[in-house]
């Protein structure tokens, strides 16, 4: 009888280890299981999980767009002038920013 608990112990850890993972990528890929399963991992919201990922598996990339976040952010005005003028005339235009020190 002990050999059979055990069995089904073991069985049932397998299970509930594989099939999840099984589950998770038979679903439409616009349910996004396997990403909330990854946020309730790092016990985030899916948003703070992301920035943690990008942290840790490519620091120069991740702070390469907190540079380019923080550019956007210092010239959004003259950013959204520019692109109303690029759309108004249908083609590239050249723009002036400011860029302060960034961090790196």
């Amino acid at each position: 009888m002990g050999v059979v608990a055990a069995i089904g112990v073991v069985t049932g850890f397998l299970l509930g280890w594989a099939v999840p993972d099984v589950v998770d990528r038979a679903v439409p890929e616009d349910w996004h299981w396997p990403e909330e399963r990854a946020a309730g991992l790092l016990q985030r919201d899916g948003w703070a999980a992301g920035e943690r990922m990008l942290q840790v598996y490519d620091p120069q990339r991740w702070q390469a767009l907190r540079d380019a976040a923080s550019v956007w952010a210092s010239n959004d005005k003259a950013l959204e002038d520019c692109q109303k003028r690029a759309a108004k005339v249908k083609k590239e235009v050249a723009c002036s920013i400011l860029v302060g020190n960034l961090r790196r």
